[in-house]
């Protein structure tokens, strides 16, 4: 895929047989390319353990991390015509909008965000 000009991304994909009529990506190739000298490039391996199987709820949760947690917020510049999004605050029981009070709740996490 080439953007007109110097810049240029390489993909390509080897496909895995799965069950009767499931295909699946085994690996996936990226390489960048600035005016023909490549610039980077990442192979991404996938084993599928399971597909199309039942997956319990605790795999995709937070329990079990340790509270007074940061677990999502605006680190980059976003578009200044866009409103940012709230950070959220994980505080050992549910996600919330974060509170300038929680940087009081661990002194560990206030030497993080200096």
């Amino acid at each position: 895929m080439k953007n007109g000009g110097a810049y240029e991304v390489k993909i390509s994909c080897e496909l895995q047989h799965i069950a009767d009529s499931t295909w699946f990506p085994r690996q996936i190739n990226f390489e960048d390319q600035v005016r023909g000298a490549v610039r980077s490039t990442e192979k991404l391996s996938i084993k599928v353990l399971s597909m199309n199987r039942l997956i319990d709820d605790k795999t995709f949760g937070l329990a079990g991390l340790p509270p007074n947690l940061f677990v999502a917020f605006d680190a980059f510049a976003r578009d200044p015509n866009k409103p940012r999004r709230p950070a959220m605050f994980w505080d050992g029981v549910e996600v919330r909008k974060f509170k300038p009070s929680d940087l009081h709740a661990d002194e560990e996490l206030m030497k993080k965000i200096e």
